[in-house]
């Protein structure tokens, strides 16, 4: 993986608990972020809404969640070292990030909220996919 990075790709990983199993690996440092915790059972209060924050690529953008649902359980939250913060939760955990690595030669997102578990409202998916997709691929936004 590093190796197809290093070479300028694009990387989007998701999963509620992909920064919990591979925190020791040199992967999730590719994402400029470490774990900040593990998440709750699903019938605690984890993930209801996501927040764009201000600056970033999704600006202005806020998605719902399925709270309480099978896809908000044991929801990672980050700690950003490089990293940008993309989305925070409804009580300012950083759920999704986005880095270039040290010489900005490619470009990650890591998500631990699942995309398809996100609830269109004001906003859809489709944009916020073309969103990231922009920023992988390194196209102007």
């Amino acid at each position: 993986m590093n190796q197809f990075l290093d070479a300028g790709k694009g990387l989007y990983i998701e999963g509620c608990d992909f920064v919990a199993h591979n925190d020791t690996t040199q992967l999730v440092r590719k994402f400029g972020c470490l774990l900040g915790g593990g998440g709750l059972p699903k019938d605690s209060s984890n993930v209801d809404i996501l927040i764009g924050q201000q600056s970033s690529i999704v600006d202005s953008l806020s998605f719902g969640y399925l709270h309480r649902q099978g896809p908000d359980n044991l929801v990672d939250y980050l700690i950003p070292q490089a990293a940008t913060v993309l989305f925070k939760d409804q009580d300012s955990l950083v759920r999704v990030v986005c880095w270039s690595g040290n010489s900005g030669n490619y470009r990650a997102i890591c998500s631990s909220v699942i995309f398809g578990a996100l609830v269109d409202s004001l906003y859809s998916k489709n944009e916020l996919m073309l969103r990231y997709l922009d920023y992988l691929y390194k196209r102007d936004n």
